[in-house]
């Protein structure tokens, strides 16, 4: 009995813990481009397994641009729901944190 919840520990704690690491996903509220990328406007970042207040930073990147430079609150659940526009079309750089970072970009319109 102590083989088997010891092997149950050694195999169950990594896996909470990798189910415990922050992610992000996005959602172009604007549609889709033809070319699969989000259209140039609003895009919804929703992710999980963050401290209670994170800090993010947007950025444009043809023209380096900061479109957003703010803390976060993230204190229920470690859930972390903002909105961006990124507009006009371009490719975007979002980093979430700020020792351990999540970093994506993002393309709106053509790209241009």
């Amino acid at each position: 009995m102590k083989k088997a919840i010891l092997l149950a520990v050694i195999v169950l704690v990594p896996l909470a813990l990798v189910a415990y690491q922050a992610s992000i996903s996005l959602t172009c509220l604007e549609g889709i481009t033809f070319g699969g990328n989000c259209a140039a406007g609003r895009v919804t970042f929703l992710g999980v397994g963050y401290p209670s207040q994170v800090h993010i930073n947007v950025t444009r990147n043809s023209t380096g641009d900061v479109y957003d430079d703010f803390d976060y609150d993230s204190s229920i659940l470690g859930i972390l729901k903002f909105t961006e526009t990124l507009y006009p079309g371009d490719t975007y750089t979002v980093k979430i944190g700020t020792t351990s970072q999540v970093v994506t970009t993002v393309t709106t319109g053509d790209g241009n």
